[in-house]
């Protein structure tokens, strides 16, 4: 029996630039509510002008829309009404291609939906606190343009102002993340939909500011959850591979991920079994050229650091990762940690789920023990290569979302409609077959409705 999905996700651009008509911006919701009972955006690069040319090209991409708009009304309103259900924009970096439609459409949009049925109705901007505050101190600062946020919750404060909405992360730092008293969370982003922000490097910042200094650039990886049925699928920023990075801090993502991709639901699925992430540039690209971004080799790679946990957490071995990983039971999150049991059980990160055929909707928010944050940052960061065969088939099962294709500005091989999707795409498959992984390798386009 075919199980129900959780989200609805619409993609509005695919692209990492420089074409502003196809920038990273993406539409999500429940499975079960409508697009006008709320809708999380995630990222913000091309806004109502790439959904304009949208619902043009592909008028029944929202054939469960119940628009109050006469048939005849131009497809750039009914773009601007759906744009308005935004309830929060979760952001995983501030650069330009990824907040642009964010920062144009502010103070423009009519009343969202309201969220957490709250007595004033404010938009969210949803990132971690380093991202809010280029935002904050960079954009929105009546210089690059008018002050339309607000870190203020207050009833007061005008419903126009968009308000700021931090996540807490671990720091991207061994000794922290590993501390015991780390406690990781997911942040409710509406009473369905929470997420786990983990920090990502997204190569060097030559210049520092008053809140970030010089170093590593870092954006984010987010864990989105169902809160109900308890499904999640991976989100990545921009990304740089971590073979390249001065901080890398994949592997602390891959190791979460694993865990979740290991994790089985009550009704059969896994409890991650969708990738999204970047694939900037064509093989052809050379390293020193990548700018804290993802060609099809080094993807590869990340992969098979993914696929190598899979297979440690389903067959463990005398390794580091058996001796540290538990599983955890939780409490009441919002007050309580995840508590570890000394029991030793089946090796895992994540709590177990209950046999029973129904999936309480009492979830916890700490889905995450602090030893599994630990875990991600322990010493033991290096992983020899394994045999090729004990690798075939570990992400079976596991879709790979590819996003942020640059477009061309020249002439080049595989171009198509501008774009070097296909060719990207391609190499992709091509590398993955040949390792054996067993991921479906799908390339994301705007305009592409999907179910997760």
């Amino acid at each position: 029996m075919r199980s129900m999905p959780s989200f609805d996700l619409v993609c509005l651009g695919a692209g990492g630039g420089p074409n502003e008509a196809d920038l990273s911006a993406y539409l999500l919701k429940p499975s079960e509510t409508r697009w006008e009972d709320g809708i999380i955006a995630l990222e913000a690069g091309s806004g109502i002008g790439a959904l304009t040319a949208i619902l043009d090209r592909k008028p029944d991409t929202f054939h469960d829309l119940k628009l109050s708009l006469d048939t005849n009304t131009p497809s750039s309103i009914r773009a601007a009404q759906i744009y308005s259900y935004i309830q929060s924009f979760l952001i995983s970096h501030s650069h330009l291609d990824h907040v642009l439609s964010l920062v144009l459409s502010a103070g423009s949009l009519s009343t969202p939906p309201s969220l957490y049925q709250a007595p004033f109705k404010r938009r969210r901007i949803t990132g971690t606190k380093e991202v809010l505050d280029d935002l904050s101190t960079m954009i929105f600062s009546d210089r690059i343009w008018p002050n339309l946020a607000s870190w203020s919750s207050e009833s007061t404060v005008p419903d126009y102002l968009y308000l700021y909405d931090p996540i807490p992360t671990p720091k991207p730092t061994k000794d922290v993340v590993s501390e015991p008293d780390t406690k990781p969370r997911y942040h409710k982003v509406n009473t369905v939909v929470s997420v786990l922000a983990m920090p990502i490097s997204h190569g060097q910042c030559r210049t520092g500011h008053a809140h970030a200094a010089a170093g590593t650039y870092t954006s984010t990886a987010f864990f989105i959850r169902h809160n109900t049925t308890e499904k999640q699928f991976l989100f990545f920023g921009d990304v740089e591979p971590d073979s390249l990075a001065t901080s890398p801090l994949t592997k602390d993502v891959w190791r979460v991920a694993a865990s979740l991709i290991n994790s089985t639901l009550p009704d059969g699925q896994r409890q991650l079994d969708s990738i999204f992430i970047e694939c900037s540039w064509p093989s052809s690209r050379s390293d020193n050229e990548l700018f804290g971004h993802l060609n099809p080799q080094h993807l590869l790679q990340e992969m098979k650091t993914l696929a190598r946990y899979v297979r440690k957490i389903r067959a463990p071995t005398s390794s580091p990762l058996e001796s540290t990983a538990t599983t955890g039971s939780t409490t009441n999150a919002d007050t309580n940690p995840v508590e570890v049991p000394k029991k030793r059980r089946r090796l895992t990160l994540f709590k177990r789920h209950s046999r029973d055929k129904s999936v309480s909707s009492k979830m916890s928010d700490a889905s995450i023990s602090s030893t599994a944050i630990g875990l991600a940052s322990s010493g033991n960061s290096s992983t020899p290569a394994p045999i090729q065969e004990e690798l075939r088939a570990a992400l079976k099962g596991v879709k790979l979302y590819l996003t942020h294709f640059k477009a061309p500005m020249q002439p080049s091989q595989g171009v198509k409609n501008g774009r070097l999707t296909q060719r990207i795409a391609d190499e992709v498959k091509e590398f993955v077959f040949k390792e054996g992984l067993g991921l479906e390798v799908i390339a994301m386009e705007q305009g592409m409705r999907i179910s997760l």
